[in-house]
């Protein structure tokens, strides 16, 4: 929030990192000590310090410079110009010190996280002109945002904070001269959003603050007087009293406040585990769904695991009332047989739709057959979907409610009508488009065999130096573009940005582009081109472990998946199916009912990039049309495929590859790892090199043996750990890629996918 550079300044902190948000702080300017409470109540400073010097008019501020979830302090000196940032709330030097504006401008410093990334930022207000400069670095250089909020020489106060709780801090103003607020929800030019409300009495001196006191992740104001040493905070933004009334501090010592308001991601998920044992996934609670509080708890209980740490029971409690009970049915091999979903109700009036996964002597899944194939819960009959291989595990067919026949050559590639593939396995035609690659194997154009008119004629791909798809063209048969698509990047290769022109030069549609940010490598949030939030979404404890979107208003929808984490309908929390989605066996997308209800997460869960038909699969990008991906793999012949573009040994049904490096059957539970890491006598932290290579040579000596009985079954899976590297928490496995962040998958999810 703003610091105003006078007596009274306030600023922005979270001083123990716990997430709640306290008002009691105040910086005594002639010792140069800082006095932060952690409660919002009448009492001494929890933590005192010394941080810059005494007898100073520097303005103070506070922020999470360094986002690690503690908010300290910072000055800014009008005379220089200059930033001075600590990233600890202990005596010490600044961490951060650079120039930003003009000397002696008779600017306002103000502080707040502008971009969504976690990490707050100076700016400065100029009443005169009534603009904000606000920068996304601490560090010199120019404004990245320049907004004009207000009217020029007014003596109006600058005051941000979250105000609609969407993770973005926006400019405010206060006017002492009537006590109005004027708060704005987003960094661009134009009138309050708000309506202006007044707070506290007008011309009394007091100096605003702004937090989020009560934890409904939307930041109110407050008012601070110096004289009494009394904060006043509010906890709507419209006209009011105060709902918290305290005293902090000495009266009249000329001590300026800190008003802590870190509101960076709006409610707080919570994940319980067991306090013994195995210490597994047991609870995720999500308190507040919109931010705006009134709302009941979201709870995600698993109620129930068996001895091998599956979980056998999921339940979802939506209220009082409605539940939302999952059940997983496993064989003594520990693959899934069987999974019961809830009534669409939730109330238990319906019929719950049951699928069954039945397999071969060689563990390959043999049969599906779904109870309850339009998802009402009625009676209609079964349909059973069985599937064949061939002697080296690839998939060659499926019978009964599809019809799907596929035949290879000796290196896994495609050789049905109109197929044609080049001596390095890259795929030249498929009866119905040619394709062509770079030196490295990329995809760079696709063209229809077929003259016949077509807005996708041709389709070109673009790639960077890191081999990354960044642009993709469609042209018509004259070559006019009729759809471009852009795509970017941060630096740990998660695509963060999506651009579409959807009619090219032959139409005027509006362009589309939107934003997302990360946990992890799980996308969390997306926003519009405005930094407006559209979706959030909750994940289960895994990679890909996706449960449910949550929508501006805070309104969530369902992700039914199956065995393999394809996403097979979506419904509300009436147990409404919103869209349901059917697949050939590589993802191809063969029927969905109600697009306009469905989203981008599709097939395994990955993303489904309808403006260039492929998946986004993190390393790599996915053609379902073809089963194979549009570029080689990064990390080669480590993968242990000799044809670096085949999609996981053409065994989709079987298998996934969550990273589009390497496949993979299932997740790993810590109980696995467990018995080889006792058998090689290293606990529970095999992190040296020797230690791997020891359970590397154990992996693959149980590899070798015939599969014929559960233990066996589990030492053949865990065979694969011979080319993944561990990181030192047991249970989670890794697959690098080359200069980027692990990818590490949690324990805790059920063998099957199939959830909400």
């Amino acid at each position: 929030m703003g610091a105003p550079a006078t007596a009274g300044n306030p600023s922005r902190g979270d001083w123990d990192g716990d997430g709640d948000d306290t008002a009691g702080g105040l910086h005594n300017s002639n010792t140069a000590d800082f006095h932060l409470r952690n409660t919002n109540d009448t009492g001494v400073a929890d933590i005192v310090y010394r941080f810059g010097p005494g007898e100073s008019a520097w303005a103070i501020l506070g922020g999470d410079w360094d986002n690690n979830a503690v908010d300290t302090p910072g000055f800014y000196e009008s005379a220089t110009a200059q930033f001075r940032l600590r990233n600890a709330n202990t005596t010490g030097p600044a961490d951060v010190t650079f120039n930003y504006g003009t000397p002696n401008d008779g600017s306002i410093a103000v502080a707040g996280d502008w971009n969504f990334d976690n990490v707050d930022t100076i700016g400065l207000y100029y009443q005169s002109s009534a603009q904000f400069h606000l920068r996304n670095m601490n560090s010199a250089g120019p404004a990245d945002l320049i907004v004009n909020y207000g009217l020029g020489n007014n003596n109006w106060i600058p005051i941000t904070g979250d105000w609609d709780g969407d993770g973005d801090d926006t400019v405010g103003l206060y006017d002492p001269a009537t006590g109005n607020f004027h708060l704005r929800n987003s960094n661009t030019s134009g009138e309050a959003d708000i309506t202006p409300f007044v707070f506290g009495t007008p011309g009394s001196g007091f100096t605003p603050l702004a937090g989020d006191w009560n934890g409904d992740g939307k930041d109110t104001v407050g008012l601070y007087d110096a004289a009494t040493g009394t904060f006043y905070l509010r906890n709507a933004t419209t006209a009011g009293v105060a709902d918290w009334t305290f005293v902090f501090g000495p009266a009249g010592t000329g001590y300026k406040p800190l008003a802590l308001a870190r509101s960076l991601d709006g409610p707080t998920t919570t994940f319980e585990y067991e306090a013994t044992g195995r210490q597994r996934l047991k609870k995720i609670t999500l308190p507040d769904r919109d931010g705006s509080g009134p709302q009941s708890p979201l709870v995600i209980n698993y109620d129930v695991y068996d001895n091998a740490d599956n979980v056998t029971q999921l339940s979802y409690q939506l209220d009082a009332t409605t539940s939302y009970v999952y059940v997983y049915t496993y064989d003594k091999l520990d693959r899934v047989t069987m999974v019961t979903l809830p009534d669409p109700d939730g109330l238990g009036s319906l019929l719950a739709p049951v699928t069954s996964y039945a397999y071969n002597s060689l563990t390959q899944l043999w049969k599906i057959t779904e109870s309850d194939p339009d998802g009402t819960g009625g009676p209609l009959p079964q349909p059973v979907t069985e599937y064949n291989y061939d002697n080296t595990s690839q998939l060659t067919g499926a019978s009964g409610a599809r019809s799907e026949a596929y035949s290879y050559d000796v290196n896994g590639n495609r050789t049905m009508a109109g197929y044609q593939t080049d001596q390095n396995n890259r795929l030249t035609s498929d009866g119905t488009f040619t394709y062509e690659y770079d030196n490295e194997g990329n995809r760079t154009r696709r063209t229809r065999i077929s003259s016949a008119q077509a807005n996708d004629y041709i389709t070109e791909y673009e790639w960077d130096h890191r081999g990354r798809l960044m642009r993709v063209v469609s042209k018509n048969n004259q070559g006019t573009v009729t759809k471009e698509a852009k795509y970017t990047y941060d630096v740990f290769d998660r695509l963060i940005g999506r651009w579409l022109d959807p009619d090219g030069a032959t139409g005027s549609a509006a362009l589309v582009q939107s934003w997302t940010v990360y946990d992890g490598y799980n996308p969390y949030a997306d926003f519009s081109a405005s930094g407006s939030l559209t979706n959030r979404y909750l994940y289960g404890p895994a990679v890909d472990f996706l449960m449910a979107r949550i929508d501006a208003a805070g309104d969530e929808d369902w992700y039914l998946t199956d065995v393999l984490g394809s996403v097979r309908q979506i419904v509300d929390t009436n147990g409404t199916i919103l869209d349901r989605i059917d697949y050939d066996s590589y993802g191809k997308v063969v029927s969905e009912t109600n697009p306009a209800e469905g989203d981008r997460f599709k097939y395994t869960s990955r993303e489904w990039e309808s403006a260039v038909d492929l998946y986004f699969y993190r390393a790599r990008w996915y053609d379902a049309a073809v089963g194979r991906f549009a570029s080689e793999d990064p990390i080669g012949f480590a993968a242990g495929d000799e044809n670096l573009s085949r999609y996981v040994g053409n065994a989709p049904t079987n298998l996934t590859d969550p990273l589009g490096l390497q496949q993979q059957k299932k997740p790993w539970r810590s109980g696995d790892l467990e018995r080889m890491y006792g058998e090689l006598g290293m606990g529970r932290s095999p992190t040296t090199e020797a230690d791997r290579q020891a359970l590397k040579g154990l992996a693959a000596a149980k590899g070798a043996v015939v599969l014929i009985d559960e233990v066996a079954l589990i030492a053949a899976e865990e065979a694969v750990l011979s080319t993944i590297p561990l990181d030192s928490r047991v249970g989670r496995n890794v697959c690098r890629r080359p200069f980027e962040p692990e990818l590490r998958e949690h324990r805790g999810r059920p063998r099957s996918s199939y959830h909400p």
